[in-house]
């Protein structure tokens, strides 16, 4: 009993403390309010992301006025064609004091290509009415969500946060509560995915929708044979440009197409761009002329295919001082030909004839076998101390878990530095390590799906779903570009993810030992 009346005697310590810095910051904000300044100024988010979408397809408020927190989530459209935009909110609403927040569950949005428009580190709060009742609102963060196929079930799933929130209490005159922890998720919401029409496709479609223009270019007019020069074939407008293809280009002949890359960016705005360099090498002299590229897209809004062209680009292609002799070619039909200079004849000559031998003064060195046994001896001993330090020969070999706690000492380095490459690779290698000695195979030549195919049942059942999640997540970090990770790379989310990779690692080894 004594233990417990000085508990109770600490817990009001502490609310008291607190009620007395709320009532000093409040007393604080209408000193300010009396002087013209306002209060605190509000943050601002920027864009359309803090303030909400205007007319919202779908939107989830706060009804009870007690509830501790409250997980909102608001989606422009709800039916969609193939590669449309959704922009996808969320928001946190509490009426309470928020002492902690411990995103649970990002959404993991299955049959999207997710763009990162907003996400915030550290949430603030601004006053909203809703319902006739004030709630303290806060962005969590904002997608640009595009359907990747027609027919898939397309599913904005939850996000989910854990909070220590003290709630008013009446009885105490308004003052906070004790604080109590509360885990809340937002709703799922589906998205009715529409495929492309078939009817009037054109054949020259890119896969681009939304309203983009195109333009090509190529910098210079003139340029020697042989000698690579660069087109740019550059996407913009609204929409996701990173699902635009090159469309196939009707090259002239005497201009042959080496290589092509590209490079891509998504605007917080919406708008995005794709551009492509193609490398062309020029085979001949002359006139050429590169034919304007025409291009096919898919307007959403009006539900339409439309269709875009390029310029022609003319380009001189003239003698490469620096090409090989007789490697180039004028145009057909210039009526030029080239010339080369007939080449010298070299006279052939043999070397004179030896009469007689001398031996050089290295040939004795050769005859002696004593010489030769020390030097095979010398190789021998290197090899066998390679072998030893290659294959462990006369060494105890290490445990499982020992093997896995080095690679762990790589990880937990690579994790202060927030290196998120290594730490996915790492990561996805211990997998394939233990779950390949766990299946008595070799893990590397196995995908990971067979591994658990092989790894005993009740593993299966009782880790089978915490392995899938973590390992896709480890390889996303191993090589998913890094526009794509969002907030999968920071030092927070990559420490839970492995914090619980190792607590299932650690099952399977106990398994493995207990055999």
């Amino acid at each position: 009993p004594g233990f417990d009346d000085s508990f109770d005697e600490m817990d009001r310590a502490e609310e008291e403390i607190f009620n007395q810095l709320l009532q000093q910051r409040q007393r604080m904000m209408q000193q300010m309010q009396q002087q013209g300044g306002g209060g605190y100024p509000e943050p601002q988010f920027g864009g359309t992301a803090a303030s909400g979408i205007e007319n919202p397809a779908f939107r989830s408020l706060p009804t009870n006025p007690d509830e501790a927190f409250f997980i909102g989530v608001e989606v422009d459209k709800t039916e969609v064609y193939e590669g449309e935009q959704v922009t996808v909110n969320w928001y946190i609403y509490t009426r309470g004091q928020m002492e902690t927040l411990d995103r649970l569950k990002f959404p993991d949005l299955r049959g999207f290509w997710k763009e990162i428009i907003e996400e915030v580190p550290s949430i603030q709060f601004t006053e909203q009415i809703v319902g006739g009742v004030p709630w303290k609102k806060a962005l969590l963060a904002s997608h640009a969500l595009f359907p990747i196929k027609a027919g898939t079930p397309a599913v904005i799933d939850e996000y989910k946060i854990k909070s220590r929130v003290r709630l008013v209490q009446q009885g105490l005159g308004g003052f906070y509560g004790k604080p109590y922890e509360y885990t809340k998720s937002s709703v799922r919401v589906p998205i009715k995915v529409k495929p492309l029409p078939v009817e009037g496709r054109p054949s020259d479609f890119s896969g681009a929708v939304g309203q983009f223009d195109v333009h090509a270019s190529v910098e210079g007019q003139s340029f020697p044979v042989n000698q690579p020069l660069s087109l740019k074939v550059r996407f913009e407008g609204a929409g996701n440009a990173k699902l635009i293809d090159l469309p196939a280009m009707n090259l002239p002949a005497g201009l042959e197409q080496y290589d092509t890359k590209s490079e891509s960016k998504f605007f917080k705005n919406g708008r995005s761009y794709k551009e492509f360099e193609v490398l062309l090498i020029p085979r001949q002299e002359g006139d050429v002329s590169i034919p304007g590229l025409s291009v096919s897209m898919f307007d959403p809004k009006s539900g339409k295919y439309y269709s875009k062209k390029t310029e022609a680009i003319h380009l001189k292609i003239v003698n490469n001082p620096n090409a090989p002799v007789g490697s180039s070619q004028r145009m057909a039909g210039t009526g030029a030909t080239t010339s080369t200079p007939a080449p010298k004849v070299v006279e052939n000559k043999l070397p004179d004839v030896i009469m007689a031998w001398e031996p050089s003064a290295q040939a004795s060195v050769v005859y002696r076998p004593w010489l030769w046994a020390i030097i095979y001896l010398g190789i021998g001993v290197a090899l066998a101390w390679k072998s030893q330090r290659e294959f462990g020969w006369g060494r105890r070999r290490r445990t499982l878990k020992e093997q896995v706690n080095k690679r762990y000492k790589t990880v937990d380095h690579a994790l202060a530095r927030e290196d998120f490459r290594t730490v996915g690779t790492e990561m996805t290698n211990i997998y394939y390590m233990v779950l390949g000695q766990v299946a008595g195979e070799s893990g590397a030549s196995q995908k990971i799906d067979d591994l658990m195919a092989q790894i005993p049942p009740s593993l299966r059942r009782d880790h089978g779903d915490e392995i899938a999640k973590t390992f896709e997540a480890f390889q996303t970090l191993s090589f998913a570009p890094e526009e794509m990770l969002g907030s999968l790379k920071s030092k927070d989310s990559m420490k839970i993810n492995v914090e619980r990779a190792k607590k299932v690692i650690s099952e399977l080894i106990s398994s493995k030992e207990e055999k």
